[in-house]
């Protein structure tokens, strides 16, 4: 049986940090946040412009003391007006899925 959100979400350990995100729905002006929950798998967004449940998105942030800009896409899956939205990644490239990896490791760290 495949896990409820609550047991995904702690499936993959996620970095509590906060950073500046630009997100885009279509071909819409980019609409802008912060994130506050990283990992692999997903990223949750803080902003007033949630968009609905399902809604996919383009992202691009940097991870807190990092120049490199990661882009990727994903997928609405819960959304809470005016808070933020919980977003899952569609597959991550290989460079930002291990950027993600490696900056949670160095928050363990320290």
């Amino acid at each position: 049986m495949a896990p409820n959100a609550e047991e995904e979400r702690r499936l993959v350990e996620r970095v509590n940090r906060r950073g500046e995100i630009n997100f885009w729905i279509g071909s819409s002006l980019p609409f802008s946040g912060y994130y506050a929950d990283i990992s692999t798998r997903g990223i949750y967004i803080e902003t007033i412009h949630p968009a609905p449940e399902g809604t996919r998105l383009r992202m691009r942030f940097t991870l807190p003391g990092h120049d490199r800009i990661i882009e990727t896409e994903g997928v609405v899956i819960w959304s809470d007006c005016p808070m933020g939205m919980g977003v899952r990644f569609l597959p991550l490239p290989q460079d930002a899925y291990t950027a993600i990896k490696e900056f949670k490791l160095e928050t363990q760290l320290h």
